[in-house]
């Protein structure tokens, strides 16, 4: 029990730090001179006001100084990393894939609040699956080929009239990954947790981004 209450703790502080290249990154910010704020009044937060999940409880979601309320996205992003880091089992490989779940926990934070994921963590998540699998001998001419088709539509979005822009990215990278089975499974998951949510909000447009990440915790389960 202690260990997985240690894994959380962990993966929660990531999850933070998640939100945080999320925020900036579309910002276009840096990670080091500026220091953690309140998004509407600007006052710097105390190291009491950054503890992952407790000081959100404590602050009951609100800012210490202005009153405003603390995005729920903040609450998710901490859960979440705590979520993927009780997947970890043992130094191995087996982080790249941890790794995956860490930059898909960004890419959702995007979509969640602009629509849009940047193209270098699209980048990096399809280099951390080449590496996972070169690393424990699974590259194949199938995985050659997804990736080629990728890049094409790197070149040629011609979906993007029915999807967003990084929704067909990330089904592709993880059909690289898992194969198809696995990848319908989680398409699948995400598309009715999407509707769900289209239920609950009625938004024209939602972030599909995060609930093919959730996808993705199916694809971690079966893979470890």
């Amino acid at each position: 029990m202690t260990k997985y209450l240690v894994l959380f703790t962990i993966g929660s502080v990531i999850g933070s730090f998640c939100q945080v290249i999320a925020i900036r990154g579309l910002r276009a910010a840096t990670l080091t001179t500026e220091p953690s704020h309140c998004d509407y009044c600007g006052n710097r937060l105390a190291w009491f006001e950054l503890v992952p999940l407790v000081s959100y409880l404590v602050l009951q979601g609100k800012c210490r100084h202005c009153r405003n309320k603390i995005p729920l996205a903040g609450l998710f992003a901490e859960v979440a990393g705590g979520c993927v880091a009780l997947y970890y089992r043992e130094p191995s490989t087996d982080l790249l894939l941890l790794l995956i779940g860490f930059l898909l926990l960004i890419m959702s934070l995007c979509d969640w609040r602009e629509l849009a994921v940047p193209n270098y963590l699209l980048g990096a998540t399809a280099f951390t699956i080449s590496a996972f699998l070169m690393v424990n001998n699974l590259f194949t001419i199938w995985h050659l080929l997804i990736f080629i088709v990728w890049l094409c539509y790197q070149r040629w979005p011609v979906f993007n009239k029915w999807l967003g822009e990084a929704d067909l990215d990330l089904m592709l990278l993880y059909g690289v990954l898992a194969g198809p089975t696995l990848t319908c499974q989680a398409v699948l998951i995400g598309s009715g947790l999407a509707i769900m949510a289209f239920k609950v909000w009625q938004r024209r447009q939602l972030p599909f981004v995060p609930c093919l990440a959730i996808g993705y915790y199916w694809i971690l389960w079966c893979l470890l």
